[in-house]
């Protein structure tokens, strides 16, 4: 089941910081690449923080899309096409 979380994002010209409350697995899961490979962190957070951002935005969405092909998936079997 989809828990709820909050994530707040204070970018500027040379950093990004997140803080979240709540289980963020894509944001997790980032941090957690970048702590094992200098060369995954490097692409990530090497380049600038507005591409750093639009990587973890992208993370999120891809997650969300997940969720929802789920639901939806679950709907089609509840509710019968008419």
């Amino acid at each position: 089941m989809p828990r709820f979380s909050q994530l707040s994002i204070f970018a500027g010209r040379n950093y990004l910081v997140t803080t979240h409350h709540g289980d963020l697995k894509p944001l997790d899961d980032i941090f957690q690449l970048c702590k094992q490979s200098d060369q995954q962190r490097q692409a990530l957070m090497g380049k600038s923080p507005g591409y750093l951002l639009h990587s973890i935005v992208d993370a999120l969405v891809d997650d969300l899309l997940q969720i929802l092909k789920k639901i939806i998936a679950n709907l089609a079997i509840l509710v019968p096409i008419i």
